[in-house]
């Protein structure tokens, strides 16, 4: 039970992060 809790986690920060850098990308592109 607790190791899929786990890797469901796992991957929620793992897209979270993703989504972040994803973003910081697209900010530095857009600014000069």
């Amino acid at each position: 039970m607790m190791f899929p809790l786990a890797r469901n986690a796992l991957s929620s920060l793992k897209i979270r992060s993703i989504l972040q850098i994803m973003a910081r990308q697209s900010h530095v592109k857009h600014s000069p």
